[in-house]
């Protein structure tokens, strides 16, 4: 973590300071790109690329409010795991089907190719 970095989470997490907030962002936007562009490939046709980022910028502004910088975890590895959380969310809020019956589905697409 660079010095500025340290800066803007010093001066968020004990003011609360907005502009701080707002630089953090837009540090950690990637983030968001690279966690969504994982979804893109292959697990989701019904939702656009940009609903997947939105679904991501609000995992990670969660995942701003929410990390202690005092405690010995980077970062990165706490929002990934909150944007790829946010995004499941919402995909399975437009999904037709629950998890239960998807996994039952594939169950018997496998027993069907076995035979």
């Amino acid at each position: 973590m660079s010095e500025n970095t340290k800066e803007l989470w010093k001066n968020f997490h004990e003011a609360k300071d907005q502009q701080a907030k707002e630089k953090l962002v837009r540090h950690y936007e990637p983030l968001v790109q690279y966690v969504a562009s994982g979804f893109k490939n292959g697990q989701s046709t019904v939702i656009e690329f940009g609903d997947l980022l939105g679904a991501g910028m609000m995992g990670l502004l969660e995942s701003i409010e929410r990390f202690d910088p005092n405690k010995r975890i980077k970062f990165e590895t706490f929002a990934v795991i909150r944007i790829r959380g946010a995004i499941l969310d919402i995909l399975r809020q437009i999904d037709w089907a629950p998890r239960m019956t998807r996994k039952k589905v594939k169950q018997a697409i496998k027993a069907i190719s076995h035979l």
